[in-house]
């Protein structure tokens, strides 16, 4: 029975009078009473006593109507469920530290957005570790982040690879030292160690792949800061830069996001020994049941 051909019984049964239910469903009298006859000679049984008026809904016709209500209801909500699948819809949560949403999710979801206008969209921003909690925890889909995972049943892979830089208030530098340098970051200039020497350092959170590499970079210098200054926003710490208040960890996207007056106060610095780059890696369950989505956020952010 179609759900159509159901709405029939529920209206005759509402509107109890043949004339009625066939105005209301845009339909003839002696097509409804045609149906009804058709069905009741099928069934076995009278699902309306029509010798009186109003017209009477039996027992029976009382219990099947609500069984095939059920009945129709199950289908079309089966139907759904198994359309699902192949149309992309529902729900995805992207893990991704503060400093990339900020550079690449307006981007990121616009074009998501443009391919699958249903899917709903949370982006769960935070630091590294307790991002990867919440991953392994199920609490979010995908995870985007600088920490080396070695994490069992994860697709693990690499969306692309930074430049590491150190953002030096040029007030800690010689004039000779950052002269002609471009504000692009691409030619950025080697530094001795004994520059950052008792230097205020701009820290990331411990909970963050920036910490990591940052502490990565210091450590084999031997490099004792001043002081320490910690925030878990990168572009809190690249504007903290630019006031002179220390240097801090960053790369040439991060400083695109200031105003060309704060740009202006910064170097784009590397030490001796220094990585020139670090891995951005992906992250998410081999068995999670959106992977293909997620494969193709990940090559979206690769492309942006």
């Amino acid at each position: 029975m179609t759900l159509e051909q159901l709405n029939y019984l529920i209206v005759l049964q509402e509107e109890r009078n043949m004339s009625r239910a066939a105005e209301r469903l845009y339909i003839t009298q002696p097509t409804l009473t045609a149906y009804v006859s058709r069905l009741e000679k099928k069934l076995g049984f009278m699902l309306f006593d029509r010798r009186h008026s109003p017209v009477v809904t039996t027992p029976s016709g009382k219990k099947y109507i609500e069984k095939m209500k059920e009945i129709v209801y199950a289908e079309l909500q089966l139907e759904e469920a198994l359309r699902k699948p192949q149309e992309v819809g529902g729900h995805v949560t992207i893990g991704i530290g503060y400093g990339h949403s900020l550079i690449q999710c307006p981007d990121l979801i616009e074009r998501l957005l443009e391919k699958y206008p249903e899917l709903d969209i949370s982006i769960e921003e935070g630091q590294e570790n307790h991002l990867l909690t919440k991953l392994s925890k199920g609490e979010i889909d995908i995870f985007f982040g600088h920490a080396e995972l070695e994490v069992a049943h994860m697709r693990i892979g690499v969306v692309h690879e930074e430049r590491n830089l150190l953002l030096v208030p040029i007030r800690f530098l010689q004039r000779t030292a950052f002269e002609g340098l471009s504000s692009s970051g691409r030619s950025p200039i080697l530094i001795d160690p004994s520059v950052l020497q008792n230097k205020p350092v701009i820290m990331p959170g411990r909970g963050q792949g920036s910490y990591i590499t940052l502490m990565s970079i210091l450590t084999p210098c031997k490099i004792v800061p001043q002081k320490i200054i910690s925030t878990n926003n990168n572009m809190t710490g690249a504007r903290m830069a630019a006031k002179g208040l220390g240097y801090c960890y960053g790369n040439g996207d991060l400083t695109s996001m200031l105003h060309p007056k704060e740009r202006k106060m910064l170097a784009y610095c590397y030490l001796p020994h220094m990585r020139k780059t670090r891995n951005f890696y992906y992250c998410f369950s081999e068995d999670h049941p959106q992977a293909e989505l997620l494969m193709e956020i990940v090559e979206i952010l690769r492309s942006i």
